[in-house]
């Protein structure tokens, strides 16, 4: 019998180490879901390639101003998206880490 799993597309937007979206991955696997991985932090959106039900932005190291911005974006668009990783502070585009208010 398989099991019914929740789509969820994991976006990657800075990492520590290149494990990390892995291990989220996994974690999220074991938890029920269906996991599209996007590791690659480009500074820009990723897109998926399909449908999901879930969207979780990864931030191991900070997050630039623009990615904060397309995230309040699918918040006010009332997306299912959540910020999540051990460092979600905001990156400034010098690469400084800035306090967010």
């Amino acid at each position: 019998m398989r099991r019914h799993t929740v789509p969820l597309f994991l976006e990657a937007v800075s990492v520590t180490d290149d494990t990390e979206i892995w291990m989220e991955a996994i974690r999220l696997t074991g938890q029920g879901f269906r996991v599209e991985v996007a590791e690659q932090c480009t500074g820009l959106p990723a897109v998926a390639r399909k449908r999901h039900v879930h969207h979780l932005i990864w931030c191991g190291n900070g997050i630039s101003a623009t990615m904060r911005a397309y995230f309040q974006q699918c918040l006010s668009g009332g997306k299912a998206v959540m910020l999540t990783g051990t460092d979600q502070r905001l990156v400034s585009a010098a690469g400084e880490l800035a306090t967010v208010a």
